[in-house]
């Protein structure tokens, strides 16, 4: 029997609120709208390795984190994903860009 390696973890949250995922996708950084099967938008994100993650957000609030290595790196990824929906959320809300 081969031995068992994890490569990919994929952490699953909930932002709580609807979201607007063209304007969220020309406003965050590193964003892109993706249009097929599930309208989403994808991030990429830094991790501590030299690897990139993906943070995608859906229109309903949900979002996943992948490519990461360990939980401990995709709770860390997810909380800097909420941070950055949150900041430009309110600053759109305000009016500024």
């Amino acid at each position: 029997m081969s031995t068992i390696k994890v490569e990919n973890v994929i952490a699953a949250s909930h932002l709580g609120k609807e979201l607007e995922l063209i304007t969220l996708a020309t406003e965050l950084p590193n964003a892109r709208y993706s249009s097929s099967g599930n309208p989403s938008v994808i991030i990429e994100m830094d991790t501590n390795s030299s690897k990139k993650a993906a943070g995608v957000l859906f229109s309903n609030g949900k979002a996943l984190v992948t490519g990461v290595t360990n939980l401990n790196e995709g709770k860390s990824i997810m909380l800097n994903l909420k941070k950055l929906v949150k900041n430009t959320s309110q600053m759109i809300s305000m009016g500024k860009k």
